[in-house]
């Protein structure tokens, strides 16, 4: 097989990603593609994969014009590993699912998965993470979920923790009133009072990471690897410091260890800290 990569280039709006990058890979030849994250060599690759259509130039499969031939015919003998490289997020489970069977040859694949149903009545303990909303709960079932009604007292009851406009007494009320078992998680705890699980420091460090990633995609930069696929913090601090993020306004709020956490992570980046001042009169 012979692959050829003339002036390859792509432009997401205004920030040119790949610029004109030409080399040929011959048969039994290996290739390496070396840079720091956000050159462009993911999207390279996904150039040459079909999934991303370049802006200029042409790649060529033994001689044959991956934008013009037949792509599913080149591309039935190439292969590629990624250590974090996702499916389009717009999947549903199910067609996950399909698409995971397929990879691997999964025999009677339709009769292997098992339809997903939104009606929970059936359930016998429903997991959440945070708040659940009050006309949502089924009476007479098991919930583990944070419900942030632990602290609730009459000066804690206008600023208790948790979800902003979430009513915490009435949601209270409403598991009582329909019989529901509550496991929170913040009463999970040792015989010394120490709780087992609890939104804390990494809960913000990877919080923030997945915004700032999130900001990435959507202004149509290139993303940086899901921080649970890179599971490694140093490898964390060094992809965020690589990143030159362009100017904006970020407010972060709160004053616990996942506001610790943010801050911590933010020390990383080229992103400032201002005074309050700074941040509603000045322009950056």
């Amino acid at each position: 097989m012979h692959i050829e990569v003339k002036n390859l280039t792509k432009k997401f709006k205004n920030n040119l990603a790949v610029n004109k990058i030409s080399f040929h890979i011959e048969k039994n030849k290996t290739i390496g593609l070396l840079g720091p994250n956000g050159c462009g060599k993911t999207t390279s690759i996904g150039m040459m994969l079909g999934l991303i259509e370049p802006s200029e130039g042409e790649i060529k499969i033994d001689n044959k014009n991956l934008l013009t031939f037949k792509r599913d015919e080149i591309l039935s003998r190439i292969n590629f590993a990624s250590p974090y490289i996702e499916l389009p997020k717009k999947l549903t489970v199910k067609q996950n699912l399909e698409v995971y069977g397929r990879l691997y040859g999964v025999k009677n694949l339709n009769d292997r998965i098992i339809e997903i149903s939104e009606d929970l009545n059936s359930c016998d303990l429903l997991f959440g993470v945070k708040e659940v909303d009050v006309n949502r709960l089924i009476p007479n079932k098991d919930y583990i979920f944070f419900s942030h009604t632990y602290k609730l007292n009459k000066e804690t009851l206008s600023n208790a923790q948790g979800t902003p406009g979430m009513d915490k007494k009435e949601l209270l009320k409403s598991i009582l009133s329909k019989k529901i078992k509550l496991i929170d998680y913040e009463n999970i705890r040792a015989a010394n009072g120490a709780r087992y699980l609890g939104f804390g420091r990494f809960a913000g460090i990877v919080g923030c990471y997945n915004t700032l990633n999130l900001f990435l995609l959507q202004n149509n930069f290139q993303p940086l690897a899901r921080a649970y696929k890179i599971n490694d913090y140093e490898r964390i601090k060094n992809n965020l410091s690589e990143v030159r993020f362009p100017n904006f306004k970020l407010l972060v709020t709160g004053d616990g260890r996942v506001n610790k956490g943010v801050q911590e992570i933010l020390k990383y980046t080229n992103i400032k800290q201002v005074s309050k001042a700074e941040f509603l009169k000045s322009y950056f």
